[in-house]
């Protein structure tokens, strides 16, 4: 039985079918060390970032935002008493200008905020009768679109009916190589 890496190429011209076992096993071997590697680092890597998160929001921010927490009541008062009855909404001061922006209203759909993302609510618009306010977006079929496309020698592309698809091209790529370590071996049944 072939157990050595280093006597490999020994058994590669020999025995074949034993090396290609063995290379399987081997490199089976090998993907799992990356994946684990990958896996620990990127462990260590979401706690360290956590870790300089929380450090940021307690040392940086924190001091700094409780200063504005504790400012801005001061600015909003003076801007509010100034502005009273003017029609206007800002204060310009040589240093900068302080005021105040209108916002829109947040919307919400059975706790969830409403807008075009929430599928429920379009959906439930759409029964409304509400459809002149729904987008509908051509969605391409992909997959099925792809198997009926011919592709030619210099890589342009048309359809199953022959019609060029004008800016559309097509590289054919090699296959690629794989390796699967099977969770038992496989035997050929005599």
């Amino acid at each position: 039985m072939l157990t050595d890496e280093s006597r490999i190429e020994e058994y590669v011209d020999t025995e074949p079918m034993t090396a290609a076992e063995f290379l399987i096993d081997e490199i089976a071997k090998h993907q799992r060390a990356i994946e684990t590697a990958k896996s620990v680092a990127d462990s260590i890597l979401e706690a360290r970032r956590k870790e300089i998160m929380t450090w940021r929001d307690e040392k940086l921010i924190a001091p700094e935002q409780a200063a504005i927490d504790r400012l801005e009541p001061l600015l909003r008062s003076i801007v509010e008493r100034k502005t009273k009855g003017t029609g206007k909404k800002s204060l310009s001061l040589p240093s900068g200008r302080a005021g105040f922006r209108s916002v829109e209203p947040s919307f919400f759909f059975h706790g969830e905020k409403a807008d075009a993302t929430n599928g429920l609510f379009v959906a439930e618009l759409a029964l409304k009768g509400k459809s002149p306010y729904i987008k509908q977006k051509p969605v391409l079929d992909w997959t099925g679109f792809k198997q009926s496309l011919r592709i030619a020698d210099d890589g342009s592309v048309c359809t199953s009916d022959g019609e060029l698809i004008d800016g559309l091209t097509a590289q054919i790529n090699p296959d690629k190589f794989y390796v699967k370590k099977f969770a038992q071996p496989v035997r050929d049944v005599v």
